[in-house]
């Protein structure tokens, strides 16, 4: 099962020249042991439907061993997008949940955090 969210950056009242940046994920899911959920990123600065497009960058997967990136341990978007897309004014947010193989144990995302900067980049 897949869930797209998107987002659009605004970085109003701050300094001409700011420009966003896309900068970490964190995430907290209920996963049972062979399941999983994965999280992909796709951005774009023309508008939230062309990002919710693609092409996506798995930014995490979260499993059994490893069911949470919380502060601390939170994914960095700048690095595992590159600079460029990390500046992408919308982000799509792609969230896909693989139950174990039997299918009767389905992983659930419990809540998640994007945090967005705006940084003077002239």
């Amino acid at each position: 099962m897949q869930h797209v969210f998107t987002y659009a950056a605004d970085c109003t009242g701050y300094p001409p020249g700011s420009a966003a940046f896309w900068d970490f994920l964190r995430y907290d899911t209920t996963i049972p042991n062979g399941s999983q959920v994965r999280w992909e990123v796709s951005t774009s600065n023309v508008d939230e439907a062309t990002a919710a497009m693609g092409p996506w960058t798995q930014v995490a997967l979260a499993d059994f061993a490893n069911p949470d990136r919380l502060p601390g341990s939170e994914v960095d978007l700048r690095a595992e997008l590159g600079v460029a897309a990390a500046q992408g004014q919308f982000l799509a947010l792609r969230i896909t949940l693989t139950p174990d193989p039997t299918g009767s144990n389905t992983p659930t995302v419990d809540d998640w955090d994007l945090q967005l900067s705006c940084d003077f980049n002239e």
